[in-house]
């Protein structure tokens, strides 16, 4: 669904295979249309800059008591019991990093199952050993193990805080760059005052060359980040969620 190739190949397919003209010249023509515009990385970058919140200055961020981390960085495989980490990783060396400046003296990090076959595999859990043994003391770090998902992540961090006697104090907000709108329309939902700080910024900055008109495979894979993200924030609208 997310698969932007998918869409290409099933527009294709129907262009070479349909046996009236106008579903052929419709199939072909969008197909390939789609074909250039979606494998070109200057359109994809142009289009992830729209949707990744904007850096922020380490020294302008607010000394504040608490940093919420937000999972969606592990991979469980059932052939190791070694975790291993996705290209959002950034989340969590960011937030240990600012742990390590006191601009936070406390981490949330937000993250259970979002397995249904594996309820039992919890990100928060496989990554506290992670974290402490880069220097996080296991005092000041918290886990939040029953978040499935961004909305999950707001309402379960909200309970944690409450039960702290924290829901009023601001929290600062640690996630991937496109990922910030979303997850902070949701923690504002909860009455959580979060201050965003955006990590792992996958868009490029503009150095002109001509990398940036030549077809890559991995602008279609921006475009799946993308589309992912979109109807994300979509759904969430629709649902109530933010």
């Amino acid at each position: 669904m997310y698969n932007p190739m998918v869409w290409i190949i099933g527009l294709l397919l129907l262009g070479f295979l349909s046996k009236k003209s106008i579903w052929q010249k419709l199939g072909k023509g969008i197909g390939m249309s789609l074909l250039v515009i979606l494998t070109n990385p200057f359109l994809s970058n142009l289009a992830l800059k729209q949707l990744e919140s904007p850096p922020k200055p380490i020294d302008q961020i607010p000394l504040v008591q608490t940093g919420v981390v937000l999972g969606g960085i592990v991979a469980f495989r059932d052939d190791t019991d070694q975790i291993q980490l996705n290209g959002n990783v950034e989340r969590v060396e960011e937030a240990i990093e600012l742990y390590h400046r006191s601009i936070v003296s406390r981490l949330i990090y937000s993250g259970g199952s979002g397995s249904v076959m594996n309820p039992e595999e919890k990100e928060s859990v496989a990554m506290a050993a992670f974290i402490t043994t880069r220097g996080v003391s296991p005092s000041d770090l918290l886990l939040e193990k029953d978040s499935r998902n961004t909305y999950e992540n707001a309402i379960r961090t909200s309970e944690v805080l409450d039960s702290l006697g924290m829901k009023n104090q601001p929290i600062l907000l640690i996630t991937s760059a496109f990922h910030m709108k979303r997850a902070l329309l949701c923690f504002e939902k909860q009455g959580i005052q979060a201050i965003p700080y955006p990590v792992d910024f996958k868009s490029d900055s503009w150095n002109w060359s001509f990398s940036w008109i030549i077809p890559s495979a991995t602008a279609l894979t921006t475009w799946e980040l993308i589309i992912r993200e979109v109807l994300g924030l979509l759904m969430y609208r629709m649902t109530g969620f933010i």
